[in-house]
């Protein structure tokens, strides 16, 4: 049931114009490439290039589906239970990671930074697509309804300054776009897209 609500929420995203967006992050990405809080797997239809992807993912309820999406993937999946607070990997065991709409549920977001800056190799790049703080009044509606979204929705903050969270964990950012969600609540539309170096 839980993964079913996720895909109907996900896919109406997606048909409104969100699913480009998954393609540009992770179609031309080489090598070893983690990504974290993969859900039900929705981006692993896109991945062209990587050697080999390792989508890490807390909640076994999403995943039945991430596995039937990463047994229908052209690029080799493997499947982890974990958390990204907590990465089960050595360090510098990927060329990238991956985070989409995931850094908004992670109970600690410095923790987990710091721990994806551990497992980059050097010249890793995290790709994050991301929902994000706003500004002015959106951001104060933000501010005031965090509690009451992340007791429904899986741990979920409205209101995070990713993009500022990215910076001073140490990654360089290199490249960031600040848009909407092209569906949702406007709580949730503000939104960034970019890439982040370990340097």
């Amino acid at each position: 049931m839980k993964e079913r609500i996720y895909d109907a929420l996900n896919g109406g995203l997606d048909r409104a114009g969100f699913v480009e967006r998954r393609e540009q992050l992770v179609a031309t990405l080489e090598g070893d490439v983690l990504e974290i809080g993969a859900g039900t797997g929705l981006n692993i239809p896109h991945y062209r290039q990587a050697r080999r992807v390792v989508a890490l993912e807390p909640d076994l309820a999403y995943t039945r589906r991430l596995r039937e999406r990463a047994a229908e993937s052209s690029v080799p999946v493997e499947i982890v239970e974990g958390a990204a607070e907590a990465l089960p990997f050595p360090d510098s065991s990927f060329d990238h990671v991956v985070a989409t709409l995931a850094l908004c549920s992670v109970s600690d977001l410095g923790l987990s930074l710091a721990e994806i800056l551990r497992v980059l190799r050097p010249g890793g790049s995290l790709e994050f697509l991301e929902h994000v703080r706003g500004e002015g009044g959106v951001a104060r509606w933000q501010d005031r309804l965090t509690p009451i979204q992340r007791r429904v929705a899986d741990g979920c903050r409205l209101n995070r300054d990713t993009a500022k969270e990215i910076e001073a964990a140490g990654l360089r950012v290199e490249r960031i776009e600040r848009f909407r969600l092209p569906a949702g609540h406007p709580l949730v539309r503000p939104a960034i897209q970019g890439s982040a170096l370990k340097v």
